[in-house]
């Protein structure tokens, strides 16, 4: 009930639902399933996953890029 349809002022009973044992162990058992499953989907993955091995240090570093800007003038020697 909705406090603008409750004018009385009297308390509230508290705790007013009723919650059932059973029910409440099966969720909590479809949980941990559900976590269960996403470990071993997470697992997986990290086992299927292979990833580049690094670049050996015999590769020629990268010469850098000349660069000319609009208005340059070339230099001659």
């Amino acid at each position: 009930m909705s406090i603008a349809n409750n004018f009385d002022r009297s308390p509230d009973a508290g705790f007013t639902r009723s919650f059932d044992v059973e029910s409440a162990r099966r969720q909590f058992q479809l949980s941990l399933v559900l976590v269960l499953i996403l470990a071993v989907a997470t697992l997986m993955l990290g086992v299927m996953i292979r990833f580049e091995t690094p670049v050996s240090a015999s590769i020629q570093p990268i010469k850098p890029i000349e660069t000319h800007y609009a208005g340059d003038k070339p230099v001659r020697g």
